[in-house]
């Protein structure tokens, strides 16, 4: 029986440790993009003011682009090949993506399409937005990552507290392993220790991600494949 706990145990652990090194990928790889997005739009932005259309630019700017935005940039090409205009192109795209500020860089160029010189003032203050954005981003992590670490040593601080008084006197750990009260005040210090953790987590996460937003729904297969 114990045997079947344990393996019951391990695949649970097994199954846990792959959804979180998918899902830490998967964040890796929209932060990567996120930061390759502003000299994407750069380049864009070169393309237009050397006279090509916006169309002609996504084309030439696809096929140099690697990661999660040139997966997303070869699709929104798909779509074109088939016939469909920029700008509802534009709109899927702006619906679909899972990078952030693609959506500011498709408002600027749907309101801008057909008005050149807009378009080209309108890339290059998307392009410097989102390079702040990530300079910002990036600066919220390291303070974010600073408060991590407060707070592991906060919550590891009381058990190794614990421990070494036992070490020091052998006698608290006859008493708090031993009594009732001992017992019990064991227990309410890991509860609230576990209390403390999870909330310093949530206040991280809030300072590094935002405040939570209702999802929108997303495409179960690419945006830029036909529905079958």
């Amino acid at each position: 029986m114990t045997a079947v706990f344990a393996a019951l145990a391990a695949a649970a652990l097994g199954w846990w440790a792959r959804r979180a090194v998918a899902r830490a990928r998967t964040t890796h790889d929209r932060r990567r993009a996120a930061v390759t997005l502003p000299g994407a739009v750069a380049d864009l932005a070169r393309s237009v003011r050397a006279g090509a259309t916006l169309e002609v630019a996504v084309r030439e700017l696809a096929p140099t682009t690697d990661g999660v935005l040139g997966t997303e940039l070869r699709g929104a090409v798909t779509l074109l090949d088939r016939g469909h205009g920029v700008d509802r192109v534009l709109d899927l795209w702006g619906r679909a993506t899972r990078i952030e500020g693609v959506s500011l860089l498709v408002a600027a160029c749907r309101f801008s399409i057909g008005r050149t010189v807009a378009l080209e003032r309108a890339l290059d203050g998307v392009a410097a937005a989102l390079l702040d954005r990530v300079e910002v981003g990036d600066e919220v992590r390291a303070l974010a990552a600073q408060a991590r670490t407060s707070a592991i040593v906060l919550v590891a601080l009381p058990p190794a507290g614990a421990v070494l008084f036992g070490l020091l006197d052998p006698g608290f750990a006859s008493v708090v392993a031993a009594t009732t009260a001992g017992r019990v005040c064991v227990a309410l210090g890991l509860a609230l220790d576990g209390a403390g953790a999870l909330a310093s987590r949530a206040l991280v996460r809030r300072a590094v991600e935002g405040p939570a937003r209702p999802g929108r729904r997303r495409p179960a297969l690419p945006w830029w494949e036909p529905a079958r």
